[in-house]
């Protein structure tokens, strides 16, 4: 294989490196015009609350007890927070009336197993069935 010289082989190599593809700069350019989004209307500003709601139309809404026990997780959770802020409004209406019927069954629920325990004594309080 006849040897080019060097001047005419890198010119050689840059002219085929030279390609159709864009620069880098061309190709940023390209992406971030293509990545801009605008909103098509005022139906992507609503919030996902909304949004969820409109795609569930034909569910059932959630019963106020299923609502409550869905907030009310955890040991010192929702329900109590919740209490509390509507004895600050001092507003009764049915959702009130349910989480004290709630609150209620629960203290009694409470109470019993401290019996139970109290019964037993502090060594065999352990062993006390969970209910």
């Amino acid at each position: 294989m006849p040897s080019k010289p060097a001047s005419s082989y890198h010119s050689y190599i840059s002219s085929k490196r030279k390609s159709t593809s864009p620069t880098l700069t061309e190709a940023v350019k390209q992406i971030s015009a293509s990545s801009r989004r605008w909103p098509s209307s005022a139906a992507d500003l609503r919030s996902d609350k909304q949004r969820k709601a409109d795609r569930d139309l034909d569910a059932k809404p959630l019963s106020i007890e299923e609502e409550i026990k869905k907030r009310a997780r955890g040991k010192n959770g929702a329900l109590k927070k919740y209490l509390r802020k509507q004895r600050k409004k001092n507003i009764i209406d049915e959702k009130r009336m349910k989480v004290d019927e709630i609150w209620e069954k629960q203290q009694k629920e409470r109470e019993k197993k401290n019996e139970v325990e109290a019964d037993l004594g502090p060594a065999l309080s352990r062993f006390a069935r969970k209910e």
